[in-house]
């Protein structure tokens, strides 16, 4: 079985606007502290993994081509830095004003659906592998999967939604720069 990385998009990978995920893709960029943490991580035998709940055409704040173009962006970026990683998504949002993805669904973060569909698919072993995410919903989803669960907290900002949803991460870090050392002190 497989040791993995599992990344949030929005906010860890990619830098928010306004605490949200870009709303066109000239806005969508890269954490300049991503990319040389998962370069590493892949160089260290790591599968890299991005899971992302995507709500935004479900709650009717971009539309369908909008969504395309991001995504391809998106790759196109991780593709230019030479980062192979599987991307999984969820486009659901249970108060949706989309019908086709207006729903409650098991993909959707906090629940862990997405990361167990990809141990499925790719053979992962969840007690080798970890996920980093800078919501409280990250953390919820990975420890229901069996990872190990590493919060980007720069600001203590999740503190009352780790609290919400009952959940404590295995770390907590400051900056993206910590994710190899923290994943080498504990693998």
């Amino acid at each position: 079985m497989k040791k993995a990385i599992f990344f949030d998009r929005d906010g860890v990978i990619v830098e928010n606007i306004d605490g949200e995920a870009p709303p066109k893709k000239e806005d969508l960029k890269l954490n300049l502290e991503s990319v040389p943490v998962m370069k590493g991580l892949l160089q260290k035998g790591y599968s890299i993994f991005v899971i992302s709940n995507q709500p935004d055409v479900a709650l009717g704040k971009i539309n369908e081509n909008v969504k395309k173009a991001l995504l391809k962006k998106f790759r196109e970026l991780l593709g230019e830095n030479n980062i192979s990683a599987n991307i999984y998504y969820c486009f659901h949002h249970p108060r949706g004003i989309i019908k086709k993805y207006a729903k409650d669904c098991d993909c959707r973060k906090p629940k862990p659906g997405m990361l167990l569909k990809a141990i499925h698919d790719y053979k992962i072993d969840p007690s080798k592998s970890f996920i980093i995410g800078d919501r409280a919903t990250d953390v919820k989803a990975g420890s229901l999967a069996g990872f190990k669960t590493i919060l980007l907290d720069p600001e203590n900002s999740e503190e009352n939604y780790l609290l919400e949803y009952k959940v404590k991460p295995d770390f907590i870090i400051k900056r993206m720069s910590d994710v190899i050392r923290v994943i080498e002190e504990n693998s």
